[in-house]
């Protein structure tokens, strides 16, 4: 009879605190959701030309986003123990067991810092670009809030000051063998994408196609004037982003038939780079081999990396932000969702078309 009622009572215990294990997960899934939908409150107004309106949206989201990344854990000492059990925590042990810990409180400062002094340089840069060329003020602050955000969300997850004191402490970092055998044969595979996409690169496809045309001369003009580069290009109406890496190869190498087409060439070999990764999570080394093997011969994929247009864009984003948004829901930590989301944005901002064109 005492067993069953302790088993009883034990009943709600356990369930309440399932409750309260899950309740974090749902505080945080809450204030992600709402700082997304304040973020686009706030870019709506933005836009429109309300920049003193879109400051208080664009406010909350940043608390919203940093209070639902920051997370701290709160270590409670041996928690097999018993409840009477009024032995103090060994915080030294916990400090070794997790030497992120030790510098938790100033890391979440500097990662605060970091973030919203990126959104600051990127607010500022969305104010700058509606207002026309030259862009190069808007260009440099849109270029350098994205580094300080990454920065950030390492920040936030510890890694980074756990990473520096790893280096002080001179600890030894090994592989083995075994380990490099995956990676080993990515690298074969992306030998094989890169012959079979540079091979005579300037005779096949013959000629050039008029968006190609179009796209090294967009790209010259920038090269001249980087300063006056639009958002998107009035002529085809598709973000410049893509041109960027083409004019600095006309800045290297000048212009050329192939000019255009080692950007493709790039962007090709790195989606099949990114198939391997998405694969690797999901099935294992071995399927993900076979599946870069399968994106590096495959004829639609060969055609547009040695054309220089903005399709070939599309398959490196797409397993790409694929990929980091698998992780994510495998995962809870920082760095993956900051990665996600400049997945995201730098494929709408390398292949979609928009309606702000007129930014």
């Amino acid at each position: 009879m005492t067993s069953q009622s302790s088993a009883g009572d034990s009943e709600p215990g356990s369930s309440s605190e399932n409750m309260r294990q899950h309740r974090p997960a749902a505080l945080r899934f809450v204030l992600v959701m709402s700082a997304l939908a304040l973020a686009i409150v706030g870019q709506a107004l933005l836009v429109s030309g309300n920049v003193l309106w879109a400051i208080t949206p664009y406010v909350v989201a940043v608390i919203a986003i940093t209070t639902a990344v920051s997370n701290p854990t709160v270590s409670s000492g041996d928690s097999t123990g018993s409840p009477g059990n009024d032995a103090a925590p060994d915080i030294s042990s916990n400090i070794r067991a997790h030497p992120a810990h030790a510098f938790r409180r100033p890391e979440q400062l500097w990662a605060i810092g970091l973030m919203l002094l990126a959104l600051a340089l990127m607010a500022a840069s969305l104010y700058l670009f509606p207002k026309g060329p030259p862009n190069a003020l808007a260009w440099w602050f849109f270029g350098i809030s994205v580094p300080l955000a990454t920065a950030s969300a390492l920040a936030f997850d510890g890694r980074l000051f756990s990473l520096i004191g790893k280096f002080r402490a001179g600890t030894e970092f090994t592989l083995a063998f075994s380990s490099l055998l995956p990676w080993l044969g990515l690298s074969a595979v992306l030998l094989l994408a890169a012959v079979v996409r540079l091979y005579n690169l300037d005779g096949l496809p013959a000629g050039l196609w008029f968006d190609e045309a179009d796209n090294i001369n967009r790209a010259v003009i920038i090269r001249a004037n980087p300063g006056a580069t639009t958002v998107f290009t009035p002529s085809t109406n598709l973000p410049s982003l893509f041109l960027l890496p083409i004019a600095l190869v006309v800045d290297l190498a000048g212009v050329s038939i192939t000019t255009a087409r080692l950007v493709s060439a790039a962007f090709g070999l790195g989606g099949v780079a990114a198939m391997f990764f998405l694969v690797r999570f999901m099935l294992g080394a071995h399927a993900a081999l076979v599946a870069a093997f399968l994106t590096a011969v495959m004829r639609w994929d060969i055609n547009w990396s040695r054309i220089g247009m903005h399709g070939i864009t599309a398959p490196l984003f797409a397993a790409l932000t694929a990929y980091l948004t698998f992780r994510r829901s495998d995962s809870e930590d920082a760095p993956t969702l900051s990665w996600q989301a400049a997945s995201w944005g730098l494929a709408c901002g390398f292949t979609l078309r928009s309606a702000c064109s007129h930014w």
